[in-house]
């Protein structure tokens, strides 16, 4: 398996920005079933996940997805990658880390005491205070 992850363009990945990945995978036979991609923090607890049904043949197979308006703060990452058959009854591939990308924008605001946050989700936000 190959995996790319930059931002649009090839530049580099921003907060807010896309993120595009491009997947080259060789499958040994033709099936149905799901890839899931996932971005943690390092470990195999992702910030979140996404699912695309696939059709594909026994062959190498090509797989974009552009990620819009990313919502993770600065910081290092990693990609994770699965593919199970329909019905979750066969594991293509197992769910792995298969590179480690770097995103570039605001830093997270430290929490109360006492506070834990659980994910490094970046929300764009307006105030107006009277």
């Amino acid at each position: 398996m190959k995996a790319i992850v930059e931002g649009p363009g090839g530049g580099q990945i921003v907060s807010g920005g896309d993120l595009e990945i491009t997947l080259v995978v060789r499958m040994p036979e033709a099936g149905t079933g799901a890839l899931f991609l996932g971005v943690s923090e390092g470990t195999a607890t992702p910030v979140f996940v996404l699912r695309r049904p696939l059709q594909f043949g026994a062959t190498e197979i090509r797989i974009k997805s552009t990620m819009r308006h990313l919502p993770l703060f600065k910081g290092r990452y990693s990609l994770w990658v699965g593919m199970r058959s329909r019905g979750n009854t066969r594991r293509y591939i197992s769910w792995q880390p298969v590179a480690n990308f770097d995103v570039y924008g605001p830093m997270p605001a430290k929490a109360p005491n006492g506070v834990m946050v659980l994910s490094p989700v970046h929300v764009e936000a307006d105030w107006e205070v009277d």
